[in-house]
């Protein structure tokens, strides 16, 4: 049998990472008493229904007592030496434990690496090489399966139907000619958008007498001739049509799903961004509510991921906002990706136009990546 040994860490994708890649009978965890209790259910899970992993055992350590540690461990270990080959892991978990590992190694001519996340690949310290043992594979965990790892989950019930329409690629072509006069139109285009919704008729036709129009056009601080202008061009774009106006303004949305996009202006760019950056991903999703406990309560934390992609276990963390940015946008998105995707977790900030000099500073200074999204068009 092929056994891993592993130190309880708190960053998930520590616990799994050797496990995603290569097919191990049983896991070992040794921790102290506050990771067991907060990671064994949804680490044991994963590595189960996953990873493939018969096994999975965890045997508390008492903190800052390197006597007992040495003594627990090494009557773990020597039960399991005979007839089977061990492997121990180094990526992450305590200092103490990953000590006492090193010790272990030595006494029982035991094999020893460490797995570079971020380069997705494993360098050995001591003994044989892992896949000339142990088969190799590569999992591609799913969004779902992944968050919980953190203590989080997915609210697929809050999932908008429209962003999950447009994001297929068969309506590629009708959200780069919708994202291009978006971003012709960028300084006004958040004001445009709640002209529109202020349009309430159900529908997809929309009738509305001069009268209405001037004041719901005055009430969203849109002329007449920017209006006319951005209908016009949606008009020649294919996205509306029958464009008509008189006393009367009267046009129709080729769709549903175009036209509670045209009504957000948030969703056009999340589309854009969701187009620029899904195939560098196993799997990426947008508009992604997060639920930060994963518990269904009356009072649940939530929020709301404009884009959310994963590859070999890392999270990847993207907010996309029109118009103007303040740094608590770059807080928020910092927070989340730390609780949801833990310190691998990468943070990318998608914008219509560039942030000022101290703006990107703080984002520099977060570790988040800023990206001003341009017409392709």
């Amino acid at each position: 049998m092929n056994i891993l040994v592993e130190s309880l860490s708190d960053e998930a994708i520590e616990n799994v990472i050797t496990s995603l890649n290569f097919e191990f009978d049983k896991v070992i965890f040794f921790g102290y008493e506050n990771e067991i209790s907060r990671h064994k259910k949804t680490t044991e899970e994963f590595l189960k229904s996953i990873c493939g992993v018969k096994f999975a055992e965890f045997y508390e350590v008492e903190k800052f007592n390197l006597a007992q540690i040495l003594e627990k461990m090494r009557s773990v270990i020597s039960a399991e030496v005979e007839n089977n080959e061990i492997f121990f892991d180094l990526t992450g978990g305590d200092d103490l434990i990953l000590l006492v590992f090193g010790e272990l190694v030595k006494e029982f001519s035991l094999n020893l690496h460490i797995f570079d996340i971020k380069k997705y690949y494993y360098h050995m310290l001591a003994g044989k090489k892992i896949d000339t043992i142990v088969k190799r594979r590569k999992i591609r965990a799913r969004l779902k399966d992944f968050i919980p790892l953190q203590g989080g989950s997915i609210n697929f019930k809050m999932f908008k139907e429209e962003k999950q329409f447009l994001a297929e690629k068969s309506y590629f072509e009708e959200v780069e000619r919708l994202w291009a006069i978006m971003a012709k139109h960028s300084a006004i285009y958040n004001r445009f958008s709640n002209f529109l919704k202020s349009l309430t008729q159900s529908g997809l036709k929309m009738s509305v007498a001069r009268g209405s129009l001037t004041q719901i056009l005055n009430r969203s601080k849109v002329k007449e001739a920017q209006m006319l202008q951005i209908l016009g061009e949606l008009c020649e774009a294919g996205l509306l049509k029958s464009l008509n106006f008189g006393e009367i303004l009267e046009f129709e949305y080729k769709d549903e799903n175009i036209k509670n996009s045209l009504k957000d202006a948030g969703s056009v760019l999340e589309l854009k961004g969701f187009y620029e950056v899904s195939s560098e991903f196993d799997e990426c999703l947008i508009g992604v509510h997060v639920d930060w406990d994963g518990m269904e309560t009356k009072v649940n934390v939530l929020n709301e991921i404009d884009i959310l992609g994963i590859r070999g276990g890392n999270l990847t963390f993207i907010s996309c906002k029109s118009g103007s940015v303040d740094q608590m946008a770059l807080y928020e998105l910092d927070t989340v990706a730390r609780k949801i995707g833990g310190k691998y977790a990468k943070k990318r900030l998608f914008v219509t136009k560039p942030l000022g000099k101290s703006h990107m500073m703080r984002a520099k200074d977060l570790g988040i990546e800023v990206k001003v999204l341009k017409s392709g068009i």
